[in-house]
C-alpha cells in the first residue's frame, strides 16, 4: 500500500526537485501505509532477517510453517553484507545518505556481525514456538552460523557472552551498541563474503 505513495514526488516533480515539505508529508504517508524505514543498524538487520529467515515476530508458528512447507524460502545462507552491499544497493545505511558508500573492512565487519546477531535473535525466537522438524532444522543452521560469528568476539565484548547466553532483542541491541567503537576487521575479515575481503 505504500509503494505508489513513496514514489509520488508531486506533479511535474522528480526526486531531486521535490520540496522538503512534500517529502516529509510523502514519507509520513508512506510510513502510515506500512513502509518500514529502520534507522539503526540492528533494526535494518532485524527487518531483513524477519523475512529472509521466515521468522517475523508477529508471524505465528502455524503460518510460518505453512509458508515453509509450501515452498517459501528460508534462506539459511542469507548474509547481510552480500545482500545490502551487493544485490540491494538502494538500501542505504546510514539512512540519511542517497548513495551507498563503499564501506571499509571495519564497517563491513560491523554490518556482518550485526546481521548475525539479528539472525540469532530471530531464529532462536522462531524455534521456541515451532513444531515442524524441517523448519526447526533450518533455524538451527542459522543459529549455529550466528554463534560461530559472535563467539569470535566473546573474549573482547562482555555483551557477546550475554547475547550467547540469552539471545534476546535487548541483548542484541546492547551488543550492537558495544560494537560502535570497535574495529573488528581482523576478526571478521575471514567471515565476509569473498568479494568484500
Amino acid at each position: 500500500g505504500w509503494l505508489e505513495i513513496h514514489y509520488d514526488y508531486g506533479k511535474g516533480v522528480n526526486r531531486n526537485t521535490e520540496s522538503k515539505e512534500h517529502k516529509l508529508a510523502r514519507l509520513k504517508m508512506s510510513d502510515d501505509a506500512g513502509m518500514i524505514r529502520p534507522t539503526e543498524l540492528y533494526d535494518v538487520a532485524a527487518n531483513c532477517m524477519s523475512c529472509h529467515g521466515l521468522a517475523a515476530p508477529n508471524l505465528s508458528a502455524e503460518i510460518a510453517e505453512k509458508l515453509f512447507t509450501s515452498g517459501h524460502p528460508l534462506k539459511t545462507e542469507f548474509e547481510l553484507v552480500e545482500y545490502s552491499q551487493g544485490r540491494l544497493r538502494h538500501r542505504f545505511y546510514p539512512p540519511d545518505q542517497t548513495v551507498n558508500k563503499n564501506m571499509t573492512v571495519a564497517e563491513l565487519a560491523r554490518v556482518y556481525v550485526v546481521g548475525q546477531v539479528a539472525s540469532l535473535v530471530y531464529a532462536a525466537e522462531a524455534i521456541k514456538k515451532a513444531r515442524d522438524v524441517s523448519y526447526i532444522a533450518k533455524q538451527k543452521i542459522r543459529i549455529a552460523t550466528a554463534i560461530r560469528a559472535i563467539t569470535a568476539v566473546q573474549d573482547r565484548l562482555v555483551e557477546a557472552k550475554a547475547l550467547l547466553a540469552e539471545p534476546s532483542e535487548e541483548n542484541g541491541r546492547k551488543f550492537t551498541k558495544a560494537l560502535v567503537d570497535q574495529d573488528l576487521s581482523e576478526v571478521f575479515a575471514g567471515f565476509l563474503p569473498k568479494t568484500y575481503r
